[in-house]
């Protein structure tokens, strides 16, 4: 399979050689060029699932499918025999397993008919095995897969679909991961591949880092296993024990600029469905949901205060787009803001902030006749990748604890701040990140257009422009590294310069002239968190629906509209030994935006 090299190939090397050398470090999921599902689109990994024993050729036994990072134990993949009753849909579109054909595979009995993983999803036939998982050619044995024979998706509005994607979890409590012969609270031996990693002494933990960042932005996003990416987290960072932080309250604020509503903040919209008053809750961050999954009440506080379209048949809230601010506020510096607990010794509130420029997403066919805005809210308690687009979530499961805090804009070359891959250690209870709240606004600089303010002529925006359309991910850090590269060039010869002329000039002239303070500031020292914690106990060129620049128009406030319109009848669906590395995407089908 033909690979796209987006870094340089001697830094992976490295890598390799380290793994060989018996010293464990974070391992760089790869995520496919393919995005996957008609209500993102999402990113998601290409693994190999096949063979059983270390000395087998694991190339000639496995097949690789996609699967959507998220979740915990056993892992699930779609085999042929699920997409039997489904011909000529969209079954399978993450890749299909010929499960029963592969070679040393242990095979368990057939599971009984549950709901498993996303709301919806129901298996009626699998079984348990314990394959070979290959991620980027690095083995892991004898992991829990759900091989899925027969299921489907049932929908709110109780209409099927057929199921597009498996799952590849993100580890579990120990020692559940560890080793084997253990079993969950369903009697299933679970083995992950996250736990399997640190027991063949490849990663230095069971653990993981995760950032959903953003397919229409092609913005890619980041899983490490045994560690995270330091250049995906902003400090400070809320910490909880299990995995259900406490969410304080949700709003709606403007980084920079005018804002697109009626107001220029608005708090307390998190609203328990039993009273409708502002109240907190316990919610489940995690990539295996697609949506922001809150209370009723809440939804419909939010819904209030957008140009959305309530759309009974599927349940889902569709932006209208015919709304001049529809596209000031998906284009602006405006978002959806949650607030969680304080971190391990501090004082203040965390708020993550999340840009309604990546709450834009598209329903497809089969959700929907046509590509189709919506916003992705429906009820439940669990922040998913919709959220975590804009946010971090680490999980040391040895230590039971669990990190939550803000993620970075694209920046420049849709790094984040730029990889700084970063271990975790067994007996982590703190992260190490840069805590600068300015560097939120100076990541999405030039990714949003911030509105004039009043009795302006020009945006206030910050200083970097918006890059232009058509340049790749890769290109954009290419211009970047040229001018670091160009910057340095200039700089050594100025020096070299310099040198030449001190060595030809007379000693006499050798006095130095008096010195000329600087007109440039250095920049503030970053604050790093640390310390011990006190825990408590895919669619192809997809890009954000266009819009025009937008005439000048009173905001709404009122209740969302509700139509049966533009949807098909089926309707839903500081840490030692820091290193830096990078790694290569794999994959075919459906590409990255350019």
């Amino acid at each position: 399979m033909r690979t796209s090299c987006q870094q340089p190939v001697s830094i992976q090397v490295f890598f390799w050689i380290a793994w060989t050398l018996g010293n464990p470090m974070p391992f760089p999921v790869p995520f496919n060029t393919t995005y996957i599902g008609p209500d993102g689109p999402w990113q998601v990994v290409n693994v190999g699932i096949g063979g059983e024993m270390p000395e087998a050729d694991l190339s000639s036994e496995q097949g690789f499918v996609n699967l959507m990072p998220g979740g915990q134990g056993v892992s699930y993949v779609l085999t042929t025999n699920a997409c039997q009753q489904f011909p000529n849909s969209t079954c399978g579109q993450g890749g299909l397993l010929n499960a029963r054909d592969a070679e040393g595979v242990s095979w368990g009995q057939p599971a009984a008919a549950e709901v498993v993983g996303v709301p919806g999803l129901n298996v009626s036939n699998s079984t348990q095995c314990w394959p070979a998982v290959s991620i980027n050619s690095q083995p892991v044995y004898n992991v829990s897969i759900g091989a899925v024979d027969e299921a489907v998706n049932i929908l709110a509005n109780g209409a099927t679909l057929p199921p597009q994607i498996g799952w590849l979890t993100l580890g579990s409590e120990s020692p559940l991961a560890i080793g084997p012969m253990q079993s969950d609270s369903y009697g299933f031996t679970v083995f992950t591949v996250v736990g399997g990693l640190y027991n063949q002494s490849v990663t230095p933990s069971n653990s993981f880092g995760f950032h959903a960042g953003s397919a229409p932005l092609n913005y890619p996003a980041s899983l490490l296993l045994g560690g995270y990416d330091a250049g995906r987290v902003i400090g400070p960072y809320t910490t909880f024990a299990q995995q259900q932080p406490k969410l304080l309250d949700i709003g709606i604020g403007v980084e920079t600029g005018a804002s697109p509503f009626n107001f220029t903040s608005r708090s307390q919209l998190l609203r328990g469905d039993a009273t409708g008053h502002s109240t907190s809750v316990t919610v489940s961050p995690d990539p295996q949901f697609p949506y922001l999954h809150l209370p009723g009440n809440t939804c419909q506080a939010i819904a209030n205060l957008l140009p959305v379209i309530y759309n009974s048949t599927g349940k889902f809230y569709l932006w209208n787009t015919n709304d001049p601010n529809y596209a000031k506020i998906v284009t602006s510096a405006a978002y959806l803001s949650f607030t969680f607990p304080p971190g391990p010794y501090q004082t203040s509130n965390v708020t993550i902030k999340v840009p309604f420029m990546l709450l834009n997403l598209t329903l497809e066919p089969p959700l929907a006749a046509s590509p189709t805005p919506y916003f992705p809210l429906r009820t439940l308690y669990i922040l998913g990748r919709s959220f975590l687009q804009a946010a971090f979530l680490g999980r040391n499961w040895d230590t039971h604890t669990s990190w939550l805090a803000q993620a970075p804009g694209p920046g420049l070359g849709n790094a984040g701040l730029g990889q700084s891959f970063t271990s975790i250690q067994p007996e982590d209870t703190t992260i190490n990140v840069v805590d600068n709240a300015s560097l939120f606004a100076e990541t999405w600089s030039g990714h949003w257009t911030p509105l004039p303010e009043p009795g302006t002529s020009n945006p206030a925006s910050t200083t970097a422009t918006e890059p232009k359309a058509g340049l790749t991910g890769g290109a954009k850090a290419g211009i970047g590294v040229g001018v670091t590269i160009a910057s340095i060039s200039l700089l050594s010869a100025i020096a070299f310069l310099t040198i030449c002329y001190r060595k030809k000039a007379p000693a006499t002239t050798a006095t130095s002239p008096t010195a000329r303070p600087s007109t440039l500031s250095a920049p503030p020292p970053y604050e790093k968190q640390g310390g011990p914690a006190e825990v408590e106990g895919g669619n192809t060129g997809v890009r954000p629906m266009p819009v025009e620049a937008p005439a000048e128009s009173k905001s709404r406030d009122e209740q969302p509209q509700e139509v049966d319109a533009k949807l098909s009848p089926i309707s839903e669906l500081p840490s030692p030994g820091r290193t830096t590395f990078v790694h290569e995407l794999q994959g075919s089908g459906r590409t990255k935006p350019s």
